[in-house]
């Protein structure tokens, strides 16, 4: 991945398009609990937001790749909703789905959430969703993803948050974990540049506060090599751009609180942004 770097690294000659990503958007503000007159002003808001979030992107990063790395909202059909306004509005993206975009208040199962936005978005030309067994290619990068589901290293529960995702269970979460890791370690011994992109870090941060990120699974995973990869991921809210290794995020988390008069602002300080590059020869 040697030609994959960070534009905030030595000088390049930087090829059109870029990977630009952000992560756990949260148009819905989920976590204030709201009257039903503040939940009737915060849905218009977060509509309005979206829609400032797409014409954001389409302003300023028209030629590049957008990534995204799940929790646009703790409601199924919302998130869905929003990734088909990226396909309408022709935004060229890679997303994966969060924890919240799971959410249905126990209405529907997770495979069946999982299964109607693989369905939904299939003969999507721009905005194409990550998931175990399915490969794109820009140029000669890779792109591969999933949400990432990954346990603690006290083997805590998945992090459901104050919403229910229906059917979730133990033995589920670790048949989805294991198809995942085996697919992205098939790819990285196959592939010579990959990006891949999860919801949840697959890395063990040697910071406290990212203790329940650890993987959780084999240690003899591919994806833990800092060398073969870079990784984008989310869930952490770890505001501005993070790298730990190979490890990048940019996340948004419960930045809207209540009502907020500067709810639709958004700033290219809060993208992160990886490209393709050939490096210039510094003069001696």
């Amino acid at each position: 991945m040697s030609d994959l770097v960070r534009t905030d690294m030595l000088m390049v000659a930087s090829r059109p398009k870029r990977f630009v990503f952000i992560s756990d958007l949260h148009f819905d503000c989920c976590r204030l609990p709201l009257t039903s007159d503040e939940e009737s002003v915060e849905d218009e808001q977060s509509l309005e937001r979206e829609d400032f979030f797409i014409e954001f992107v389409k302003e300023h990063y028209a030629n590049d790749i957008l990534i995204l790395a799940g929790d646009y909202y703790t409601d199924y059909e919302r998130s869905l909703a929003f990734v088909k306004k990226l396909e309408t509005a022709e935004i060229t993206c890679y997303f994966v789905l969060g924890n919240h975009d799971y959410a249905s208040d126990n209405r529907t199962t997770f495979l069946q959430i999982r299964n109607l936005f693989d369905f939904e978005t299939s003969a999507h030309e721009h905005c194409k969703l990550l998931l175990t067994g399915k490969k794109y290619y820009h140029e000669d990068v890779c792109i591969i993803g999933d949400t990432g589901w990954n346990l603690s290293s006290n083997n805590k529960k998945p992090r459901r948050g104050n919403y229910s995702i229906n059917h979730f269970k133990n033995s589920l979460f670790e048949a989805e974990g294991k198809k995942w890791i085996k697919f992205a370690t098939d790819v990285l011994a196959q592939e010579k540049k990959v990006l891949i992109v999860n919801h949840f870090p697959q890395a063990v941060f040697p910071q406290p506060e990212f203790d329940f990120c650890d993987i959780g699974w084999s240690e003899a995973t591919l994806l833990l090599e800092p060398t073969l990869c870079w990784k984008i991921f989310g869930h952490t809210h770890q505001r501005g751009l993070f790298r730990y290794e190979n490890n990048v995020c940019s996340q948004q988390g419960y930045k809207m609180r209540r009502i907020n008069p500067d709810y639709r602002v958004f700033d290219k300080s809060e993208f992160g942004m990886l490209e393709k590059s050939i490096p210039i020869a510094l003069t001696k």
